[in-house]
């Protein structure tokens, strides 16, 4: 595979994630603001509600930044190491 393909391959797989885990926590943030807001009946008294109930919207921003950079980092690494090795290729069948 071609380094721009795979360059372009590994960026769309990223903004796939980072677009994924924007929705996921603007979800969380919607569904904590709904049920936390006593006007909107998510509670049933007058006073605060106790048990909010769904994950915390920083659970899923900062799992997606985590997998942004495992998956930066992962890539990284090969390219790196493929770019090395093609050097060595390259250098060892140049010589006569």
């Amino acid at each position: 595979m071609h380094r721009r393909r795979a360059d372009a391959a590994v960026a769309v797989l990223v903004e796939t994630v980072v677009l994924a885990g924007a929705v996921l926590t603007w979800r969380a943030y919607q569904q904590r603001r709904v049920v936390a807001d006593p006007t909107m009946g998510g509670s049933m008294m007058d006073g605060p509600m106790v048990a909010v109930h769904g994950p915390s919207p920083l659970y899923p921003a900062v799992g997606t930044l985590f997998v942004v950079a495992v998956l930066g980092g992962a890539y990284l690494f090969v390219r790196r190491r493929m770019s090395a090795l093609g050097e060595e290729g390259d250098a060892g069948g140049a010589s006569p």
